[in-house]
């Protein structure tokens, strides 16, 4: 199978799941906040979490790819489509 047939199938890992902008960045920024204030009244090592999601944001900046998107598309959350398809 060559390659580019392989990432045409739908099933396929390398099938691109579109998410809103603005719904991405109310799941950061509410997972920002909550681990600030786990780190801040259960435990520090939750601020690894904040740095998790940090990494995330910058790397997803270069890549274009977003771990959170495609959980939230495969979920099948509101706002979330496969490229091509009609919003």
């Amino acid at each position: 199978m060559s390659r580019s047939s392989r990432w045409n199938t739908s099933s396929d890992l390398w099938s691109r799941i579109v998410c809103d902008q603005m719904l991405i960045r109310r799941f950061a920024g509410v997972f920002v906040l909550a681990s600030l204030a786990l780190g801040w009244w259960i435990h520090p090592a939750w601020l690894l979490f904040t740095a998790f999601v940090g990494f995330n944001l910058l790397q997803s900046s270069f890549t274009n790819l977003c771990p959170l998107e495609r959980i939230l598309g495969r979920l099948g959350f509101p706002g979330c489509v496969r490229f091509g398809d009609a919003r």
